[in-house]
């Protein structure tokens, strides 16, 4: 895909503590290890997924949206590079609310950055803002949904602003799908929940479940992905399985 725009996927959803930061690292990884040129955004200020890779602070991405060259910084001489978060994005998102052009700024910036396939793009859990910028800026858009029980409320909202992003800024941007995430294998509250998550939204939703294990806390706290640290383990499985969901979707 040299000298082609990247596929780029905007990991969104407006609640809290779905595991958007740990799907973007995760497929990072599960992508980059099948020999994809990956490349993470982080564009949430709270930095979850930069704080997972053993990298020093950084400013490029305030530099991007100013409108600077920058680089990105290269994951363990992989095929991963990670563009990490900064504390002053929060200064970015306020200034985004009468500086219009703001929002434009990444996706000037994803469409000139030719050297990878695949962009993750974290986002906050808000619909404004640095949001409304990743939607203005991807190609996909990919929900992740826990299996708990309030875990579908507010998905109107999303699916709203997904509609007025592609009707107004982005009409490129085209819905990947849901993913299940953080699925507790021992209740049957997790199966009713992802049996109403299916039932609601059919083939949107993968086939891949990310179950809930204290394995991805251990090898974040080690600042390494689950799928680096634990690669037979249950949930990196659904990982990869996920990773090869997307590729058949997106059709690389």
């Amino acid at each position: 895909m040299k000298n082609q725009k990247p596929l780029v996927i905007v990991v969104a959803n407006q609640k809290g503590g779905v595991g958007k930061s740990t799907i973007c690292q995760n497929l990072g990884y599960c992508l980059s290890h099948n020999k994809i040129n990956t490349s993470i955004i982080d564009l949430d200020p709270q930095g979850n997924t930069t704080k997972s890779y053993p990298i020093k602070t950084s400013d490029e991405i305030i530099r991007m949206f100013e409108g600077e060259s920058i680089d990105q910084i290269k994951i363990n001489d992989s095929s991963l590079s990670l563009l990490p978060s900064h504390k002053s994005l929060a200064v970015v998102a306020n200034k985004m609310t009468t500086d219009y052009n703001l929002l434009f700024k990444l996706r000037d910036y994803v469409n000139n950055y030719c050297d990878t396939q695949i962009i993750l793009i974290d986002t906050p859990p808000t619909l404004i803002g640095l949001t409304v910028s990743a939607f203005a800026s991807a190609s996909h858009l990919l929900i992740p949904i826990s299996s708990t029980f309030y875990s579908t409320h507010g998905v109107n909202d999303l699916l709203e602003t997904f509609e007025m992003i592609k009707e107004r800024l982005n009409p490129e941007l085209k819905l990947l799908g849901f993913c299940v995430s953080i699925f507790d294998t021992r209740t049957s509250l997790s199966e009713e929940v992802v049996k109403e998550i299916q039932s609601s939204f059919g083939d949107l939703v993968f086939d891949s479940i990310i179950p809930k294990t204290v394995k991805v806390e251990e090898a974040q706290s080690s600042l390494m992905s689950v799928c680096e640290m634990y690669p037979s383990s249950k949930v990196s499985k659904s990982y990869f399985s996920l990773s090869e969901e997307i590729i058949k979707r997106v059709e690389i």
